[in-house]
């Protein structure tokens, strides 16, 4: 790669974004790398990247998936609450789950996660006090969550 030092040079900018579009890919959000390769053409640092991506021999960071943010915690919690709500509004079911964890099965099936990682998010906005008391009596009044 080379080093451009002049921050008023063109070629600062487009290593800068390609840099950012390969840190991004390797921490698994590949959609600022597949703009780039849309938009402009490879420079040669990240023509090297590519050519070890294709062999093989880059490899993504280990270690835990990135934390949510808050706003979108509230929103999976927001969400198994209203979907408890529509269940309730349908009446009694008969199924082999609890009313919660088909609720919980639903959104992650809507969001394409794991039960078990809606679960958790619930679980946390259950430690930090949001219970569905709380929901039925405050939050559902206002239906959403507020955006940030």
């Amino acid at each position: 790669m080379t080093e451009a030092t002049d921050t008023n040079d063109p070629q600062v900018a487009v290593e800068r974004r390609w840099g950012n579009a390969i840190a991004q890919w390797q921490l698994g959000k590949p959609e600022p790398l597949c703009d780039l390769f849309a938009a402009m053409p490879v420079p040669e640092f990240a023509r090297e990247f590519l050519a070890d991506m294709a062999r093989g021999q880059v490899a993504r960071p280990m270690g835990r998936r990135q934390r949510l943010p808050a706003a979108e915690e509230r929103e999976v919690f927001f969400e198994v609450m209203r979907e408890l709500d529509r269940m309730e509004d349908q009446g009694a079911r008969r199924s082999a789950l609890r009313p919660h964890d088909r609720a919980v099965a639903a959104v992650a099936k809507s969001r394409g996660w794991s039960p078990d990682r809606v679960r958790g998010v619930v679980d946390k906005a259950r430690n930090q006090g949001l219970h569905r008391t709380i929901w039925q009596r405050w939050l559902r009044t206002a239906d959403t969550p507020p955006k940030r």
